[in-house]
């Protein structure tokens, strides 16, 4: 089942229910796309508005750069589980090779959310500078969704990179934990 085929009830339904997945890292990716879509909306409602003439071609890109976000966070939600899973399966196995493989997986998806969401947090603070001046608001709540992720991305990391045996793979997620 793809987490992100549900409905927003049928997902929360499941999130609340004696399961594993979806977990915290799945929500983590469903707020990065609400955020972008926070940010989509500004966006929408400062083209082609008279007032704002001088910024349709930021604008413009603005939207292109946060669609982009938006899907890959999209994506981030069932790769969370299936990220999940894998180390689950790997630990279940014994196995030191597939624990180190499945450790990366499962690093790799908080790693990517977190400078995905770096962006998205960029880009809805420029929104806040030449959006539409109605819509401030709304780029200002999708900034603070932005800063509700980065901690559960460290977090999600540390549960995962003990299993890592490449020191040098190790390392690149332990910097992001600094």
């Amino acid at each position: 089942m793809k987490l992100s085929d549900l409905t927003i009830n049928e997902y929360f339904d499941l999130l609340s229910s004696k399961k594993s997945v979806p977990g915290g890292g799945s929500c983590l990716g469903l707020v990065l796309e609400a955020s972008c879509s926070l940010g989509l909306m500004v966006c929408n409602f400062t083209l082609d508005k008279k007032g704002y003439e001088n910024v349709q071609t930021e604008i413009f890109f603005l939207k292109e750069e946060l669609n982009q976000i938006k899907n890959k966070a999209h994506n981030l939600i069932d790769e969370d589980g299936y990220a999940y899973q894998s180390v689950m399966e790997a630990y279940k196995s014994k196995d030191k090779e597939q624990i180190s493989k499945a450790s990366i997986y499962g690093s790799e998806v908080p790693y990517q959310l977190y400078f995905l969401t770096k962006k998205c947090e960029q880009l809805c603070s420029r929104l806040c500078q030449i959006g539409n001046k109605n819509l401030v608001s709304d780029a200002k709540i999708a900034l603070d969704l932005c800063s509700s992720i980065y901690n559960g991305c460290i977090e999600n990391i540390k549960c995962n990179v003990n299993g890592i045996d490449d020191i040098n793979i190790k390392n690149k997620y332990l910097e992001l934990i600094k």
